[in-house]
């Protein structure tokens, strides 16, 4: 607020008179016309209470009621909000400087008060108010940026914690087939029916957009989880499987080009009945497969 001296109402609130008039008749030299004088801090506080000021000049040291009780009672009334106020001791104790200034103080001035800072004692006041204010502005500003930081780094927790647990939830059984088709192999006398069954198996793997990434990252380390033979022999049939699904897919697209020019029911029902044959089919084989591995 850019208020004239003039238009600047001050308390100065001291026990020593004598100070009193000093301060008042200083202020008045530089233009501050509106100044009201308490000598206690009872008076202070009817004043406050019963009168709107722009400023408070305040003595830190009086009887009964002392400077800080006034300022604490300035920064806790509601009614009283943003209030500057300056405290003014004849002691130069850091001690009491700081408690000042942690209690809420705009600024600490030192007996004798010297004229010049009385001069600009508005504007010197305003500017630290705004300053105050721009701080605490970007303060607010950094507590929210960091809270909007740790809440996405909670997210981004959340997130790697649910991408590791559906990775393992689709690396898991991809790699106890593996294993257990590994272990088949290496069985003596291994029948055709077996070896169809584990052909039925790497087939569905390959056809699978689930299962296939991690099949094919399975099969493609060079770290020796998997024996060379029978990753050799994993690896042979998930090439045929992928091959044979490439030309199956072909074949739909001709068998789709080739209904184009039947009638819009006849096209229907074909195509309804080849998705349906073809997904009963995969899911039969596969069912199969895992009831025949399992029975092993």
């Amino acid at each position: 607020m850019d208020l004239k001296n003039e238009e600047i109402k001050i308390l100065v609130v001291d026990d020593d008179k004598i100070a009193l008039k000093i301060i008042k008749r200083c202020l008045t030299q530089f233009g501050y016309t509106d100044i009201i004088c308490a000598d206690n801090g009872k008076a202070a506080l009817d004043e406050l209470n019963n009168q709107n000021f722009s400023l408070l000049l305040c003595d830190v040291l009086m009887p009964d009621i002392d400077g800080f009780k006034i300022l604490q009672h300035v920064r806790e009334d509601l009614n009283l909000p943003g209030l500057p106020v300056i405290m003014i001791s004849a002691t130069e104790d850091l001690g009491t400087v700081y408690k000042c200034i942690q209690a809420g103080a705009d600024d600490y001035l030192v007996k004798p008060i010297n004229k010049a800072m009385l001069k600009n004692l508005w504007s010197s006041v305003w500017r630290k108010k705004h300053e105050k204010r721009v701080i605490d502005e970007l303060n607010e500003e950094k507590v929210i940026s960091t809270k909007k930081d740790e809440e996405l780094d909670l997210l981004n927790e959340k997130l790697a914690d649910l991408s590791s647990k559906v990775e393992e939830a689709v690396s898991t059984p991809v790699a106890v087939i593996t294993r257990t088709i590994g272990d088949l192999l290496n069985t003596e006398n291994l029948t055709e029916e077996v070896k169809t069954a584990l052909k039925t198996v790497i087939k569905s793997l390959a056809s699978s957009n689930l299962y296939k990434p991690v099949f094919n990252d399975l099969i493609s380390k060079k770290e020796q989880e998997i024996d060379p033979m029978i990753k050799q022999w994993l690896r042979s049939e998930y090439d045929i499987a992928l091959t044979d699904s490439g030309s199956n897919n072909e074949n739909n697209e001709d068998v789709e080009n080739n209904n184009s020019d039947v009638d819009d029911d006849s096209d229907d029902n074909n195509n309804n009945n080849y998705e349906n044959d073809d997904n009963s089919e995969n899911t039969l084989a596969i069912k199969n497969t895992f009831s025949f591995l399992s029975s092993l």
